[in-house]
Formats: structure tokens, sequence, C-alpha cells
């Protein structure tokens, strides 16, 4: 039997034994690639290594499978969106690991990222990026300066579990010729029809305006440069699946296009596995919480600047990726100014400073200058800042009690009529509602409620929209 055989057999075993990812995995084809070290996902296709499977028995396999396929129905490959990919692969395998060992009850892997602490209760792949990335650069900060032989060169972002001669990448590797389709029928699995294509290093996303390498640059200066080839050349941990994004192995569909598709498997998968008796207890809520999600606050945000945003595509600047043809740009009109307003009535300096980092990375994106105006019952401060200043520049924001929100919007009416939008941070207690009653805003208005121990009804709202951080 060869190596092939032997996890196609495993995958069609699992529609008896776990019958949710058996019908998923139905739905995803199989390759077989020495490209990859581990194995690997692009949302339609598992890629697997034979030299790495061999030394897995088959309940581990099955856990390697399993983990591939928990990629797929969280849209893990679409998530990754601009951030470095070796390091969001690592933080979504820490959430999918602890659920195989607790929730699936699967036999660990040697050398795999587990930590009980990194929890989906406590993180979701996008939070414990954040987290692992504050804390690689504070590592590296700390370490002494060497010379610039000591990462992966120009592999950023990469596959995450390659070396420099391992690396898909690398231009002297010759990709095997894919070898012949399997012949069983009833299965869409293949052994090598679509072979995993040398990904490009990630150059962040162009509509963001922002590469995720620019954060090596800031306060810090040149200390930090060079942490993430560092990084991935010195990273001990063992990625059981890596998140391959669908444009390097030649996938032309949309995210929304994508995310329909997954959903409809996850769906056929919970109506196969609820006849089947297996879907009960904390996987059942799981498996509710995935098909109705809650959408970030951090996707709201950015939902919300896009709709106040004239973007088109112009046929005046050309789309250079595109050599053979003729293609147009998309192009952002800068917002040129947003009045942003900070409820500092109570303390929220956790929240606050959570907000800000997403609320900086906007403005970078969407090229505006901001007028910030802190308030209480008050205006306590005003001040203007330009679009090439950051938030780490601003003053510490002063704490003090009660909240009126009409001072606020009066000021704005009087002096800053030409914002594109106003953002309002506060916990959406004053003691002035019915005050607002009496203005009208020409501007969108959006409030970003912190306050999560009671349900603020969007109803009452006198105008704008409304957001919540959680």
């Amino acid at each position: 039997m060869t190596e092939f055989d032997r996890i196609l057999g495993i995958k069609r075993s699992l529609l008896r034994v776990y019958p949710f990812y058996g019908y998923v995995l139905l739905n995803l084809n199989l390759i077989e690639t020495e490209l990859i070290k581990t194995f690997a996902t692009d949302g339609d296709v598992i890629f697997f290594n034979p030299n790495f499977s061999r030394s897995l028995r088959d309940n581990q396999v099955k856990t390697a499978l399993i983990h591939e396929c928990r990629h797929v129905v969280y849209l893990h490959h679409i998530r990754v969106e601009f951030r470095f990919e070796k390091l969001f692969n690592i933080a979504s395998d820490y959430i999918i690991n602890w659920q195989l060992v607790h929730i699936d009850k699967l036999p660990a892997i040697d050398g795999w990222y587990y930590k009980p602490k990194y929890n989906p209760n406590d993180y979701s792949s996008e939070t414990l990026y954040d987290k692992l990335l504050k804390e690689k650069k504070h590592d590296f900060a700390k370490k002494p300066k060497r010379g610039s032989g000591h990462g992966t060169g120009g592999n950023k972002g990469g596959d995450e579990n390659k070396s420099d001669n391992e690396s898909p990448g690398t231009e002297s590797r010759k990709k095997p010729a894919p070898s012949e389709p399997d012949k069983q029928a009833g299965d869409r699995s293949k052994r090598g029809d679509r072979p995993l294509e040398s990904p490009e290093p990630i150059g962040g996303d162009k509509r963001r305006g922002q590469n995720p390498n620019d954060s090596n640059k800031g306060s810090t200066g040149d200390d930090l440069k060079g942490w993430y080839e560092d990084f991935v050349a010195n990273e001990e941990g063992v990625c059981i699946g890596d998140v391959v994004p669908g444009k390097k192995t030649g996938r032309t569909i949309t995210e929304s296009q994508e995310g329909n598709r997954i959903r409809k498997i996850v769906l056929g998968a919970k109506s196969y596995a609820s006849k089947s008796g297996t879907l009960t207890g904390e996987f059942a809520n799981e498996i509710k919480k995935l098909l109705n999600p809650e959408a970030p606050w951090e996707r709201l945000l950015a939902e919300w600047f896009d709709s106040i945003s004239n973007s088109d595509f112009s046929w005046q600047r050309r789309d250079h990726r595109v050599k053979t043809c003729f293609f147009p740009e998309l192009y952002e009109e800068d917002l040129e100014k947003i009045v942003l307003v900070l409820d500092v009535s109570s303390s929220t300096s956790r929240l606050l400073d959570k907000f800000l980092k997403e609320f900086n990375y906007l403005k970078v994106k969407f090229n505006f200058d901001v007028v910030l105006l802190t308030h209480n019952t008050r205006i306590v401060d005003e001040e203007f800042i330009p679009r090439y200043k950051p938030f780490e520049d601003i003053k510490k924001i002063r704490v003090s009690g009660g909240t009126c929100f009409k001072p606020t919007f009066d000021r704005i009416l009087e002096k800053y009529q030409d914002a594109r939008g106003i953002i309002y941070f506060t916990d959406m207690q004053p003691t002035d509602w019915r005050d607002l009653d009496s203005i009208s805003m020409r501007q969108p208005v959006l409030w970003v409620n912190w306050d999560t121990r009671y349900k603020f009804d969007e109803k009452k709202l006198p105008f704008g929209k409304l957001i919540t951080i959680k």
C-alpha cells in the first residue's frame, strides 16, 4: 500500500468515526507533495508530505486531517489577510490543537503548538496573533545585535516550517511532476493534479495600504529590523498544517464566494452528523457559533470607513500586477478629516488602547487627519492630529466623571462641518440623551460602545450607527 492510499483510507474512515469532519473532508481534494513540510490546506485541497505522514500513527493522521478540516471551516486561509502567515499559522494552531485535545479527544503529535492557556475561550486567532506578535518583537529587541545573515532571507511570511533549502520559494527547487490521478470512483481526492505552487513572500494587502513588514519600523526604530526573519529561523515548534492563501495555489475564487462555499459544506456536515446522532454537547454549541458568527468590531469599523470613502476602479491608473492585459486599478479617495470623540468620564485604558491601535491602522489606510475631542460633561481637550502622526505620540488622556454629549456635537456643528465622519468612543451612558433630539447631523456618525455590562438598544440612537467592542 502506498502512503497516498493509506492517507486516503484514513480520510474515508473519518466519515464513520467523525461524521462531521468526514463529510467536510469529502469536499476537499487530497494531494501528495514534498513542497510542504507537514500538512497544509488552501481551503479546497489538503496537501501532505509523505515523508512526514509516514512518521505518524493512523490515529495521529486522523488528528492531522481534522486539524486541516478545522482550518478550513474556520476560514483561516481567508482570515490571515495582511498578517505574517507563519505567525498567524502558529496562533490558529494553538487554538485548533486545544480543541483537538479537549473537545475532539484526539491524540497529540510530538512538537506541535499546544499550550492550555491559549484556548478559544480567551482568544481568537486574531487576538492571539496580536499577543504573539508583541511577545516575539519584545524577545527579539532584548537579543544581542548580530550580523545580517541570521534569518531566512527573502522568505518573509512564506511557508512557516521551511528552512532556506526547503522553502517553496527557492528557485533551485524543482516541482515534482504530477502523478497519476487516483482512479477509485466516488472520491474527489487526487495525487497531484494541482501541485502546490511556490508561494511568493507576503507583501501586504494593497487596498489596505500597509505592508505587514512595516511593523518592523516605528517607535523602536531599527531595533526590531529583522525580527521576523529571526523568528522564522529559530522557531522550534511544528505546525501540523500550514494555511496557504488560495492565491498562492492558483485559486481565483473571491473571499465572499469562498465563505459561501464553506458555509454550505458546514451546513451539510451538520445535517449529516445530526442524523448520525454525534452532534451533541460542546461540539454542537461550537458548530452553532460557527454558523452564526458575530462580526468582530474591527471588521464593522473598517466597513464603516469603506462606506464613507469614495473607492472605485479608475482606467486612468493601470494595475501593473497584470502585464498582458490593461486593467483598471482601485482608486481610493482620501477621507481628509475625521472627528474622533473620546468620552473620558470613566476608566477605559485597556479597551481604549485596543481601539486606538485599530483606528491608527485605518488612519494609515484611508489617509486622513484627525480632530481629537475629549470630554466628560464638557470638552476637556481639543487637538488636531495630522495624518502622518501616529497615535503613540498622543499624551495620556485624563479620566474624570460625568457624561454629556450635546456640548461635543455643538462644537462639531460650530467648527467641523467639513469633516467626513464622526466616531464617538463612549460607554453610552450620558445624562442628556433627550437633548440630542434637537440636533441634526449631516455627517455620518459611528458610536463605539465599550461598556458590555448591558446591551444598548441601537433603536434608541438619535442618529448614526452602533458597534460594541468585546
